[in-house]
């Protein structure tokens, strides 16, 4: 049986990132308090600064000043704030914890900039989608291993979650005869069985507590999946979407461990 694995990061800083000319900037010998009011209205913390088309330096809203000049108060470019063009799109994460603001450097020149609310683009959530794809169909292939006969597994959902996806299967069948019961369950559906599932329960020890890894997995699909939802709402910041997907991360890991000691074979490509 074929694990699908969702981890290659083909996605780089690069395919997010966006070019100079498209961020909103300032000369050296701007006026830093005229340019954090603008930097308010458009509710930017901090703007590149521009010389002769080449960044020097990055203005912060907190070091704006009245009669200072946006050269004085910048701060310098240092390696903090410069990340390589095919950098992955987790350590890109990363890196703008450490820097909110990190230009792209491609060969010798600084080509373009990545702010965390470009993880969000809609190429940065393909690459999030993928890695809850890959978890929720290994669970399908896992769990299908564990049952069989897979109506066993919905016995351990709610009365009314049966019903509903007895419902919803018996109406698939008509155009679908290959639907199982573990096709039609969703991400929270799968997260259930699977917890109550001894050999994967001893295979996440190694890996942390199933109530944190799994925490926070199905708002995170859910806003994915919504073209119009960020992936910073409700209070969500930086740290805790890494933390989600490395928790995906290490639910894909314990599911290869189940798979290998339950003999099922397994083929990654």
């Amino acid at each position: 049986m074929e694990l699908i694995l969702g981890n290659r990061e083909f996605i780089k800083v690069s395919h997010i990132a966006r070019p100079i000319s498209e961020v909103f900037s300032c000369a050296p010998q701007a006026d830093s308090l005229e340019v954090s009011l603008t930097l308010r209205s458009r509710q930017f913390d901090s703007c590149p600064v521009i010389e002769g088309g080449v960044p020097v330096g990055v203005l912060v809203l907190s070091d704006c000043k009245s009669g200072v000049e946006a050269g004085e108060a910048m701060q310098a470019i240092g390696m903090r704030s410069i990340i390589s063009a095919d950098t992955g799109f987790i350590e890109t994460a990363n890196r703008l914890l450490e820097d909110p603001f990190q230009f792209i450097l491609e060969g010798s020149r600084l080509t373009g900039f990545v702010t965390a609310v470009d993880l969000g683009s809609p190429i940065g959530k393909s690459f999030i989608y993928l890695r809850v794809a890959s978890v929720e169909m290994n669970f399908c292939k896992y769990l299908r291993s564990c049952f069989v006969d897979s109506a066993d597994a919905l016995l351990l959902l709610s009365q009314t979650r049966q019903e509903i996806l007895s419902e919803f299967i018996a109406r698939q069948k008509i155009d679908d005869e290959f639907i199982d019961c573990f096709a039609a369950c969703n991400l929270a559906d799968l997260l259930q069985i699977a917890g109550k599932q001894e050999g994967f329960k001893e295979s996440l020890r190694s890996f942390g507590s199933w109530t944190g890894l799994k925490r926070g997995l199905v708002a995170l699909r859910n806003d994915v999946m919504h073209p119009d939802r960020s992936l910073y709402t409700s209070g969500r910041d930086l740290g805790d979407l890494i933390s989600r997907i490395h928790n995906l991360e290490s639910i894909q890991n314990a599911l290869e461990q189940s798979f290998e000691s339950s003999s099922i074979s397994i083929d990654v490509e």
